[in-house]
């Protein structure tokens, strides 16, 4: 296993620092799904996160930036991740068949990669911390990857 840390630093974007969304298990509708803030500002109404977007509707107190270091630090580590999933979708077998299951040496890390396929989707996962992890719909009728 590879010993490289892959951990991300904070998602520092253009939203408000204490901004998140909590997406539901099975629909982002669900119950528990929504804007979250950190920081204790009630995002139950209607709108009521749009002073927390990038480009800001509204007023909050407690709106904080993120500083540019921090945004840096993000977009380098979303950029390498990025990179590692071009380099491990590169590597996969061509024409993965659909219900199957197989592993390898990931190509971005040197660790264990998972990868299988089934009707409709196909899912690729290194054993490493955060180093690479995707689920894709693909068409059971067209080869993946292509």
């Amino acid at each position: 296993m590879t010993t490289q840390d892959f951990t991300p630093p904070p998602r520092a974007r253009q939203h408000c620092r204490h901004y998140s969304y909590q997406m539901g298990h099975v629909s982002p509708l669900e119950d528990g799904s929504g804007p979250r803030c950190a920081v204790g500002v009630k995002m139950d109404d209607l709108g009521a996160s749009e002073p927390c977007m990038p480009k800001p509707a509204g007023w909050c107190p407690k709106r904080e930036e993120w500083s540019k270091e921090e945004r840096a630090t993000w977009a380098r580590w979303a950029k390498g991740s990025r990179a590692r999933l071009a380099t491990i979708i590169a590597a996969l077998p061509r024409q993965i068949e659909v219900n199957s299951i197989n592993a390898m040496t990931c190509p971005a890390c040197g660790g264990t990669l998972r990868y299988g396929r089934w009707r409709g989707g196909a899912q690729v996962q290194c054993e490493t911390p955060h180093c690479c992890s995707v689920r894709v719909n693909v068409d059971e009728s067209k080869g993946w990857p292509a």
